[in-house]
């Protein structure tokens, strides 16, 4: 998951739109949404698009571990329905 995604990820969680966050930014929302799409993040960049968030770091984290867990507990779950499936059998 890359930085991009968590943003994305904390705008979702507190119900905002890009452009509600690029206009708090004084950029466009398609400037925005590069910036959820990027693999990096600036360090000059990142405390903006927090601030534009109402949020910080400790926050952004916790939401990229939760979806993080959610994402591994969702593999767990498929890994295991796969040979009710038929998936695995051996041939």
């Amino acid at each position: 998951m890359t930085p991009g995604t968590w943003i994305k990820r904390l705008r979702i969680t507190k119900q905002l739109k890009q452009t509600t966050i690029a206009n708090r930014m004084g950029i466009t929302q398609q400037a925005y949404s590069k910036i959820e799409n990027a693999e990096w993040i600036t360090k000059g960049k990142l405390p903006r698009v927090l601030d534009a968030l109402d949020s910080d770091f400790d926050e952004l984290q916790r939401v990229a571990n939760f979806f993080k867990w959610k994402e591994n507990e969702t593999m767990m779950m498929v890994a295991e329905d796969l040979p009710k499936r038929g998936y695995g059998k051996k041939l």
